[in-house]
């Protein structure tokens, strides 16, 4: 991820005023040797503690992912939020994905595992 991008989406999401603040980051190779969606993951989780984000705010999954695991990582951070009145969700994803459908406004994300 571009150092310019990854610095103007933590700003956004440390503009919002908040005390209810989590970021979910999640980062899945392609193989297990393959080092720069983990390396992504560690810059974004620098870039989160330099901005303020409190280290127990971010919560970090990576390695070889599958549905179920990435699932259960999503549930335990909802249910983190429940008590929530109003905050902020900041997730971020480096992994290998696609897109199904045929236009720009039919397109759907996907996270491809291996």
């Amino acid at each position: 991820m571009g150092e310019h991008l990854s610095s103007l989406i933590v700003e956004a999401l440390m503009r919002i005023q908040s005390p209810s603040q989590i970021a979910l980051l999640i980062a899945t190779p392609p193989t297990p040797d393959e080092p720069a969606m983990r390396n992504d993951q560690l810059a974004m989780t620098q870039a989160l503690l330099a901005r303020g984000l409190p280290a127990d705010r971010i919560f970090s999954l990576h390695g070889q992912l599958d549905r179920p695991l990435v699932l259960a990582f999503l549930r335990a951070a909802r249910r983190r939020m429940d008590d929530w009145k109003a905050g902020s969700l900041f997730i971020h994803v480096s992994g290998d994905g696609y897109f199904v459908g045929e236009t720009a406004e039919t397109a759907r994300p996907g996270l491809e595992f291996s």
